[in-house]
């Protein structure tokens, strides 16, 4: 068992069953000659606990809105509600040259999305279903998911809106930018302008529609019943209102997340591995957007950390990519260190 470093932020609160989000360094490699092992699930055997794996091998953090189970999952089932979550997500978004992945910024958003949507108390996230909406255009239920509302008329004037108690507010919206728009939508809350929404190309095609979250925060200072209202300014394409989460830094049932950084891969000044690698600038800057997350989702009180593994990664399989089993070992102690009830 690693020893616990009182400097680091150990506040991660480990479930007895909790949820592992990633790629293929989180999933492991099951194909002819590679063990099933990776860090999580070192984890899982060094404190006796039960891992749910949703990673997916080569996918990148839109990658859960692209599966109709896992939002579901996360917002709708109820024994979701009390599960912890680890996200090792980035590796692979680093190397895309998808216009998301290209502006950080745009990145973020989608990240913070996946996070906040872990970490918000379940009965604290409005699922756009429950009832008590007020809609102004043509909005109906989102297909395939068991949440969000959209709006296909797409004219200026269009809007929602629903009473959510909270200090806090998060608004998961997303636009079906495939159309070659740039849709603005306008947020207010109590009657009070906060925020426009511009939706740049910042989703992606997932196969079932352009679902990927795009996340907004905002404080009201206090606590009360407000009136969210999401209306468009300049659209000609669809607009889906995901969920909206309002809670207060006492909300109960708040869901630990550990966020983790983008590792350090030695093969990258070797010129060894198989395919194109990014530059530590762009890691940098990634891994940026990761901590800035966390600190966003700190102010809001949200027990959310982040998990910085500062070493090198050199040894490998075979493949010269996934880590051997002592090199997750290592990584597993070192998320270890920052669970506060192990």
């Amino acid at each position: 068992i690693a020893i616990k470093n009182s400097i680091i932020d150990n506040n991660f609160i480990l479930s007895d069953t909790w949820l592992a989000w990633g790629d293929s360094f989180t999933i492991g490699v099951t194909s002819a000659g590679y063990p099933n092992d990776n860090a999580c699930l070192q984890l899982a055997n060094l404190t006796s606990t039960t891992l749910i794996n949703k990673a997916v091998s080569g996918t990148m953090a839109p990658y859960p809105y692209a599966v109709v189970d896992y939002p579901n999952d996360t917002i709708n089932t109820v024994a979701y509600a009390d599960y912890s979550s680890i996200v090792r997500y980035g590796f692979n978004d680093i190397r895309s040259t998808g216009v998301m992945y290209t502006n950080v910024f745009s990145w973020q958003k989608i990240y913070s999305n996946l996070i906040f949507s872990l970490s918000i108390p379940q009965a604290s996230i409005n699922n756009m279903r429950g009832g008590g909406l007020t809609e102004n255009g043509t909005w109906a239920d989102t297909p395939v998911y068991g949440f969000g509302r959209y709006n296909s008329s797409t004219a200026v004037g269009d809007y929602l809106e629903v009473d959510i108690t909270g200090r806090f507010y998060y608004l998961s919206i997303t636009a079906v930018t495939s159309l070659g728009t740039t849709p603005i939508y306008e947020i207010s809350i109590g009657g009070v302008k906060q925020s426009y929404v511009h939706f740049d190309a910042l989703t992606i095609s997932t196969g079932t529609g352009d679902y990927t979250g795009f996340g907004v925060l905002i404080d009201m200072a206090t606590s009360a019943s407000r009136t969210v209202k999401i209306e468009a300014k300049f659209t000609t394409s669809s607009v889906y209102v995901n969920w909206i989460g309002g809670w207060d830094r006492t909300t109960t049932n708040m869901r630990s997340v550990m966020c983790c950084s983008i590792p350090h891969f030695n093969f990258e000044h070797t010129g060894a591995s198989p395919f194109n690698v990014p530059t530590d600038e762009r890691r940098l800057a990634f891994n940026n957007a990761i901590e800035e997350t966390v600190k966003i989702a700190k102010y809001a009180g949200l027990p959310v950390v982040y998990n910085k593994y500062l070493s090198g990664i050199n040894n490998f399989q075979s493949d010269n990519i996934h880590p051997t089993e002592s090199c997750n070992r290592v990584q597993a102690e070192h998320m270890l260190e920052q669970i506060s009830n192990y």
